[in-house]
């Protein structure tokens, strides 16, 4: 199974990810779009998008690289306006 190409449908309905199943939809979204510039490889036959399992575990672990390599950000409780005055600040202390 894991040369055969399937289709999104086909995948979805056999295919777990960390022991969760997915929609064709995410599969789609995976290859078409990509998740924070990791995408899925696929093939196309005329409307029809094809992968392999071994195309998804490969995402998979690029996409586990990529997390792992990328500093967290954390999310501010600022508001835009408070935002606004803490870099016009910092900007100040810089002398720019």
């Amino acid at each position: 199974m894991m040369d055969e190409y399937m289709t999104l449908a086909q995948a979805a309905s056999t295919v777990t990810i960390a022991g969760q199943k997915r929609t064709a939809k995410t599969y789609w979204e995976w290859c078409a779009h990509g998740i924070r510039g990791v995408r899925c490889h696929y093939i196309r036959y005329g409307n029809t998008y094809l992968v392999r399992e071994q195309d998804l575990i490969e995402f998979a672990q690029r996409l586990g690289e990529v997390q792992t390599v990328g500093k967290k950000h954390k999310r501010s409780n600022l508001t835009p306006a408070q935002r606004l005055r803490a870099a016009q600040e910092r900007l100040v202390r810089e002398g720019i």
